[in-house]
């Protein structure tokens, strides 16, 4: 059974502001910085996954699943150059 999606990559300005919603918008007391994320998609599952890319690789000590509607909401201000 295949439950997975698509999968996206920010880096630079998008990858911060992606991270700074989560820290700020989202997460209680995070403090999760990278060089840029990895979103891998599951609406099948319900669920997305977020890899923390710092120094070229995963940190898998900071791997995050995430509500979809969340994905969504950190994704557009990650877009958005005046959040």
């Amino acid at each position: 059974m295949r439950a997975g999606g698509g999968a996206m990559q920010l880096s630079g300005d998008q990858a911060e502001r992606f991270l700074y919603y989560l820290n700020d918008k989202v997460g209680r007391n995070t403090d999760m910085w990278g060089d840029s994320v990895i979103i891998a998609r599951y609406p099948m599952l319900g669920y997305d996954s977020v890899a923390i890319v710092d120094d070229g690789c995963v940190d898998e000590a900071k791997m995050i699943r995430l509500d979809p509607q969340t994905t969504e909401l950190a994704f557009q201000a990650s877009q958005d150059p005046n959040f």
